[in-house]
C-alpha cells in the first residue's frame, strides 16, 4: 500500500512538472506571437480576437439569465392570473347578488315615490 501511494505521489510531481513546462512553453509562444503581430502590423490582434471570444462567452451567459428570468416572469404571471380568477369566481355571485338587491331597492323606492 504504501509503495502504490509513493508511485502515486511520484506521478503526480511528474504531472505537475510537464504542466510547468507546458506553462512556460505557453508564456513563450504567447511572447512570440506577440513578436509577430507587432512585426506584421497586426499588433493586438490576438487580444481583440480574445476580447470577442469573452463577449461571444459573456452574451451566451447573459442570454441563459434572461431566458430564466422570463421563465420565471412567465410562472409568476400564471400564478396570478389563477388567483385573480379565483377571486373573480368567488366575487361573481356576491357582485349578482348585490345588483339584484340595488335593483330590487330602487324598484321599491320608485313605487314608493310614485304611491304619494
Amino acid at each position: 500500500m504504501y509503495e502504490k501511494a509513493k508511485r502515486e505521489i511520484e506521478g503526480m510531481e511528474e504531472m505537475n512538472s510537464e504542466l510547468q513546462i507546458k506553462k512556460r512553453q505557453l508564456i513563450d509562444l504567447d511572447a512570440s506571437l506577440k513578436l509577430q503581430e507587432e512585426k506584421s502590423g497586426f499588433a493586438g490582434f490576438r487580444d481583440v480576437i480574445d476580447r470577442l471570444e469573452q463577449t461571444s462567452k459573456d452574451t451566451v451567459t447573459l442570454n441563459e439569465l434572461k431566458s430564466q428570468t422570463l421563465e420565471e416572469i412567465s410562472v409568476t404571471i400564471q400564478k396570478i392570473a389563477l388567483l385573480l380568477e379565483g377571486k373573480r369566481k368567488e366575487l361573481e355571485p356576491k357582485v349578482v347578488h348585490a345588483v339584484s338587491a340595488l335593483h330590487l331597492q330602487l324598484t321599491l323606492t320608485s313605487y314608493l315615490l310614485a304611491g304619494q
